[in-house]
């Protein structure tokens, strides 16, 4: 099913850890609608500033999916508003300074380097009617454990 020109709902829903658990990935109806505004309002002008296809490889997660992977307890993949992405032609550090400045004219939430340099951007949509907060975070490893430092431009 296209979300939008150039996003299926499959990209979303692909995961190993649910496939394996054998977790049902269907979304519910909000969930879906978030999804189609996360492609058409945030995914599309980013692949559009990068020039080239975008690569998802975490969107909507079900709890149980989420739980298994360590994701946040509030995590906005629970709602289908969020997705880590990557570029397949760029390197992550140019990818990211594209999509923060792309994301200052958007409706997002969150957009978050995270663990660099071989990790992913996630990105967020912020919920319909709310300010987009345009939180820029980096997320590093240190110890064994996940921190956020403000991701300075």
């Amino acid at each position: 099913m296209k979300l939008s020109p150039h996003f299926t709902l499959e990209e979303f829903l692909r995961s190993e850890t649910a496939a394996r658990h054998d977790i049902n990935m269907t979304p519910p109806s909000a969930v879906l609608a978030n999804l189609e505004r996360l492609a058409n309002e945030i995914l599309e002008a980013i692949r559009q500033a990068v020039g080239g296809p975008i690569h998802i490889t975490s969107g909507y997660r079900p709890l149980t999916l989420n739980n298994l992977v360590g994701g946040a307890r509030n995590s906005d993949h629970l709602t289908g508003s969020a997705a880590d992405i990557y570029a397949l032609e760029l390197e992550l550090y140019e990818f990211a300074e594209t999509c923060r400045f792309i994301c200052n004219s958007l409706p997002v939430k969150q957009c978050i380097l995270e663990f660099p340099p071989e990790g992913w951007i996630h990105v967020s949509i912020a919920p319909l009617g709310a300010l987009p907060e345009r939180e820029y975070l980096t997320a590093l490893r240190r110890d064994g454990q996940t921190v956020y430092e403000v991701w300075d431009a």
